[in-house]
């Protein structure tokens, strides 16, 4: 119950294929997330900020936080969940700015980790021939984490800060990557793959 499967569920009532914003919000339940992801307003965000690296969302904002806003209600009405859409915040509110600047990007990067990561994280932010950004993000036991962005920012309650944080590769001590962790990986234009190792296979 209130998981990314049971919405997804949900929202096939309404007839997905008929409505873009309707049938994109779909996919991401279904193909982004784990099954029993529960449902929370930073899941909702996460799936904006997705959409927003889109050109095409960008530009139907609006059209998108409606139909969001439209399910959303729906399914909190028809489960009595008690929600709150205040909690939420749809793609219309913000401001997406094309940092053109490689130099910029990784300052607003280096900021960005300085503010969510410990203070004596090792980061390192490196600049691909695809013009996107790897931050590379070591912990104090030796995990790392990388984390793949693009120029993309987001102007959030008066700071920039990158758009979308959700294409994420985590390792151990030992540089293998962790074992059940979900890893999400940009492997071309407009290509995510989304997988997990056993230890023994993905």
């Amino acid at each position: 119950m209130n998981t990314t499967t049971h919405l997804a569920r949900h929202i096939l009532g309404f007839q997905p294929n008929k409505d873009a914003s309707r049938l994109s919000f779909y996919h991401y339940l279904i193909h982004h997330c784990d099954p029993d992801t529960p449902l929370t307003p930073e899941l909702i965000e996460n799936f904006c900020r997705r959409a927003l690296t889109y050109d095409h969302w960008q530009t139907n904002a609006s059209a998108l936080s409606q139909e969001l806003q439209y399910i959303l209600q729906h399914y909190n009405e028809t489960y009595i969940l008690n929600w709150s859409l205040k909690d939420f915040v749809f793609p219309d509110r913000w401001q997406i700015v094309n940092v053109k600047n490689s130099i910029d990007s990784i300052y607003i990067l280096e900021k960005w980790v300085e503010k969510n990561f410990p203070a004596d994280t090792k980061k390192r932010i490196i600049y691909t021939k695809e013009k996107n950004f790897l931050v590379l993000i070591q912990d104090d036991k030796g995990e790392l984490t990388i984390i793949q962005c693009t120029p993309n920012m987001v102007l959030k309650k008066g700071e920039i800060e990158p758009l979308c944080t959700d294409l994420v590769l985590k390792y151990d001590s030992q540089l293998e990557l962790m074992k059940d962790q979900p890893q999400h990986l940009l492997v071309g234009s407009n290509t995510t793959a989304r997988f997990r190792t056993d230890g023994r296979g993905l």
